[in-house]
Order: C-alpha cells, then sequence, then structure tokens
C-alpha cells in the first residue's frame, strides 16, 4: 500500500510540474504576440516610426525645357522666365516616390510649389514651375514621419537674370492631376513598372514579424500538447 500511495503521489507531483510549464509557455507565448501586433510595423508608412526609413535613398531632380533633350538631374541653369519640372526618385530608380513631399522655394524664400504624392506619385512628379526671379529655386523632397537622411534630398535651379522667355510655341500646360508621365529617350519614371497598388514593398523587418508571430503561436499549441498530456496522465493514474 505504501509503494502506491507513493507513486500516486509522484503522479500528482509531475502532474502539476507539467501543468505549471504549460501555463507559463502558454502565458510567454500571448505575451509574446500581444508584443509583436504592438510593435510590428504593417506598411512602410508605420515603418518610419522614430527616425526609420524603409528605402536606401532618395532623389531630387528638376528638367529643363525642351523635355525631351534634357535629363532628370540635380541641378540645372535656366533663363528667367523660361519653365522646369521637378521630381522625386526612391533608391537611385526612375519610380517616383509614393509617400513624399515636394516643396519649390523660389529666391526670396516663398514657396512656389508644395505638394503631396499619393497613388502613383503621378500628381506631383512632373509639375512645373516658371522661373519668374533671377536667383536660387530650391527643391525638397522630404517624407513625412521620417527624419532619416536617407528618406530626403534637394535639388536647385539656378535662374539668370534678364534673359527672355524660351522661344517655344506656348507655354507648357499647367499642372494636371495625372501629368504626362516621362519624356520620351529620357531617364523618365515610367521605364518601370509601377505595382497597380501603389503600395511600396516590404521591409526585411517588416516580412519577419509574421515569422515571430508564427512562433509564438507553435509556442502556444506546445503547451496546450503538455497540458494534454498532463491531464491524460492525470486520468490514467486513477
Amino acid at each position: 500500500m505504501a509503494t502506491i500511495a507513493e507513486t500516486e503521489k509522484q503522479r500528482k507531483t509531475y502532474f502539476i510540474i507539467l501543468v505549471s510549464i504549460a501555463l507559463a509557455l502558454g502565458i510567454a507565448a500571448v505575451f509574446i504576440a500581444w508584443r509583436l501586433t504592438q510593435k510590428a510595423p504593417t506598411t512602410p508608412e508605420e515603418g518610419k516610426a522614430a527616425g526609420d526609413c524603409p528605402y536606401n535613398s532618395t532623389q531630387a531632380r528638376v528638367q529643363c525645357e525642351p523635355w525631351q533633350q534634357c535629363p532628370w538631374q540635380p541641378n540645372l541653369t535656366v533663363n528667367q522666365g523660361e519653365t522646369f519640372r521637378v521630381g522625386g526618385f526612391r533608391n537611385s530608380t526612375d519610380t517616383p516616390c509614393t509617400d513624399c513631399r515636394y516643396v519649390v522655394a523660389s529666391p526670396n524664400g516663398s514657396t512656389v510649389l508644395s505638394c503631396d504624392a499619393t497613388g502613383g506619385g503621378y500628381n506631383c512628379l512632373g509639375q512645373v514651375v516658371k522661373a519668374e526671379l533671377s536667383g536660387t529655386y530650391s527643391l525638397s523632397i522630404t517624407t513625412p514621419g521620417s527624419t532619416n537622411a536617407t528618406c530626403s534630398a534637394t535639388a536647385s535651379v539656378t535662374v539668370k537674370p534678364g534673359a527672355s522667355p524660351s522661344p517655344s510655341p506656348s507655354p507648357s500646360p499647367s499642372p494636371s492631376p495625372s501629368p504626362s508621365p516621362s519624356p520620351t529617350g529620357s531617364p523618365a519614371p515610367t521605364s518601370s513598372p509601377i505595382p497597380a497598388s501603389g503600395e511600396l514593398p516590404r521591409t526585411a523587418v517588416i516580412g519577419k514579424s509574421e515569422d515571430r508571430i508564427a512562433a509564438g503561436l507553435v509556442l502556444t499549441l506546445l503547451g496546450f500538447c503538455v497540458l494534454k498530456y498532463g491531464y491524460n496522465l492525470r486520468k490514467n493514474a486513477q
């Protein structure tokens, strides 16, 4: 009888230990999953918290007339009265930025253009500015929510004074919701396909969050299995 009693006591002890382990694993798994859902970003925009930038680089570019013969460049010189176009790109490619802000300042410091890129970015890409003042116009490309240097860039246009407007048949058309995507023959932003949804690629950090959540779920399942085993052991002991 003493042996049976001791065996029963040992089984109860094992059962309590198994239940404790299962509860600890379950609580840990739930906590890890909750923390991941709180911290793991799901879009590039959410990944820009605390100055993070989901891009390797950002480029600000300007272009002079005639558009077909003037490539996008960081700095250029035009005559007073002529026009130039502005563009913002990512990762040293011809892909326009889709979540950046364009700001063009005139030589006297006033803002002559401000545009927030949306969708595929073509609502801002190619916006035309007339150089009415001599001096330097500056283009600033920034990313709202990020202070990282790889998410911003600048370009400039030097305007020579006293020159007559460019002898073009007519002035460049005014900005429209969908400006011409690119000039033929130049490194324009339409040579590379743009995702139809306009969404940006997920970063490596973002991509790993699903794996971590899955690991948390596996721990939860493991804890349940341990608890089930302990329950069966207790049932057989009775």
